[in-house]
Order: structure tokens, then sequence, then C-alpha cells
């Protein structure tokens, strides 16, 4: 564990900290940062990560703000970190914690997986064919912008739970790229868990065990799919077109679309729903289109419904933002969505 000075509190204004990471020789390192990160945004205010021993090396990251930075990867046995304050602000600063694992070429305890299908599984013994003890392994699966990760398990037999709970060995899922995404869930014994698909481009698998019992492991496989609905474009001249599910037919149930929309610098998104169909109430609380005008700004325009006859067209300016992000969120199924949206930018006057 690694953390700016005085952590918790304010860092000293005009510092410069810096940090030589190494691991043997056959392995990598990987390093998160918590959640509270706080470097306030100017010039001199940052935490840099280099892909070596100095800054010479290739640099991974520079991060302020209080966007947490992401999972930081080396291709080598060596992490290079600086961390520089100016005079012109001072923030809770940082802490990151920082692991050994292994390529992901290999098979061994964790890595990154990006290939499109792929299976792995705990490292076993080729004595005993059963996993070791105190192992602490993490993959991280990443797919394509727009893919979704598919993991199913092939099998699965880890020490049983104790009082309900899995305390011994255990695997634990993220719904993201690290583990301060979304806890999917956490499984012990010898039940299978269900199939289960992401919600972004990234799963996090973490198997742990203890110091005692040891079983079989696990072996499971993932492939990336298509996103039912939603992605990240990036707007151009050509108009892009976006259908809710299963258009025209009626759309699922339960179902949750984002579209993050980009335009170039300067210009701006323009936004015509050409067919419009959700089931009617009495508020946009159950079925609704949701349009912002940025990924921090709510109810831009929330457009009612049922509109049948006069189909809304909007025209979306943007300013300082270059995002647009439309929202389509549907509960029921007892009528049908047609929505169509074609985006493009538009330069400013």
């Amino acid at each position: 564990m690694i953390k700016s000075p005085h952590w918790p509190q304010n860092f000293p204004m005009n510092t410069r900290c810096t940090w030589t990471i190494i691991t043997h020789e056959s392995k990598h390192l990987e390093m998160n940062f918590h959640s509270n990160f706080q470097i306030p945004d100017s010039d001199g205010n940052y935490v840099a990560v280099y892909d070596g021993s100095d800054t010479h090396a290739s640099l991974l990251g520079k991060f302020c703000g209080s966007e947490l930075p992401p999972n930081i990867k080396s291709s080598s046995n060596n992490l290079f970190l600086v961390f520089n304050t100016d005079f012109f602000g001072a923030g809770r600063g940082w802490k990151a914690s920082f692991r050994e694992t292994l390529d992901p070429n290999e098979n061994g305890c964790g890595g990154y997986l990006t290939n499109s299908a792929y299976t792995f599984g705990s490292p076993v013994s080729n004595v005993t064919r059963r996993y070791e003890k105190n192992l602490d392994c993490v993959w991280i699966i990443t797919a394509p912008v727009n893919k979704l990760v598919n993991l199913t398990f092939n099998s699965f037999m880890l020490e049983a739970q104790s009082a309900q709970t899995c305390r011994y060995d255990y695997v634990k899922l993220y719904d993201g790229n690290n583990e301060n995404a979304n806890l999917a869930g956490t499984f012990c014994g010898s039940t299978v868990p269900a199939p289960f698909l992401s919600t972004h481009n990234s799963l996090t698998v973490k198997f742990i065990t203890d110091n005692s019992v040891e079983r079989e492991g696990f072996n499971a496989t993932y492939t990336t799919v298509d996103r039912p609905c939603g992605g990240i474009y990036n707007a151009t001249s050509t108009s892009l077109t976006a259908t809710s599910p299963n258009f025209p037919n009626e759309y699922p149930p339960f179902t949750l679309c984002t579209w993050v929309i980009d335009a170039p610098p300067h210009q701006q998104v323009r936004v015509v729903v050409e067919a419009f169909h959700l089931h009617s109430g009495q508020d946009c609380s159950r079925n609704y289109l949701e349009l912002q005008d940025s990924p921090t700004v709510r109810n831009l325009q929330m457009i009612p419904f049922p509109i049948h006859i006069q189909l809304p067209s909007l025209f979306v300016k943007r300013e300082k933002t270059h995002h647009l992000v439309i929202d389509l969120l549907m509960i029921l199924c007892e009528r049908h969505i047609q929505s169509i949206m074609h985006c493009a930018p538009l330069k400013v006057c």
C-alpha cells in the first residue's frame, strides 16, 4: 500500500515524491487506486505512473481531479510513480495498492484477458490436481467498446461455505475493470454459478483461498458479445441510427439502454426522433426516453407519451461539453416503442 503524504488529510503543497515498485523478474505488476481520489486539477498537481524504473519509461497515465483512475498494469516487473504538487491548492490525495501478477498468456494466477473468447481457471498442483493454499488471483477481462462479457462456469468445486457465508475459499465477480466496481456475486461450495453477462465491456474475477482445505477449483469460459442496446458512438456528418431493442417489434421488459454520443469540439449534436410509441402513464417514471446535455446534467428533456401523431424533434445545444447521453428505460411490455435517432455534429455559429 502506498499513499500521498498526510493521507487522508490534505497533502502538502510544492512537494515531489517518487516510488519505485519492483517484483520478481518473470512477474508483472497491477496497481489499483482506491476511492476518495482527490487531486485539485492544475498543471502542477498530478500523480504519474510509468511502465518501468524511471521517467524515461512509457507513461501509463497522468491523473488529477476526483475521477478514480483505471487499473494500472505493467509490461515488465517495474512501476515508477511520481506525485507532484504546486502552490495552487491541496486536496486529500490518493491511496493505491499493488500486487504481483502473471502475464495473461501464462497459465497462472490471474492476468489481463483481452481475447474475444478464452477459458481460464484456478491454478492447480501437478501432483494433487487441486488448487494451492493462500491464493489471491485476479483476472480482468476487457472487451472492445460496445461489447459485453458473457462468463460461463464449466466446473466449480471450492471449499463449502460456513454459516451461510463464503469466508474461506471463494470467487467474486465485479461488474467492471476493478474491485471498486459493483459486486455481482460471491460463490463457493460445489454449486456451479449461473452464467453472468456484464453491463459494460469489462469484468473482474477474483479467486481467494485460505491456508487449509483445497478442492478441484473452477474452470470458466468467457465470450464477448454485442450490446443488446446502447453504446458509445462518435457523431459525424453522416447520420447515426439507434433503435430500441427488437424494433419494430415489442421491446423486452425491465430494459435500461444508454447511448453516449460524442461530437468533435465546437460542434453540436442534433437528435431527431422519427418514430415513438411507448406505453402511456401518468408520468415518466416507468417508461421513458430521457436526453441529457452531458453525463452530469439530468433531465435536459423528458419526452412525454403517448405520442402517436406528432413525433418529437429537438436540437440539443452544447457549449462546454461534447457529450449527449440518451437513456431509454422500459419497464413494461404492454406496448412497443419505435424510436430512431439520427445524430450529426453541426458547427456552432
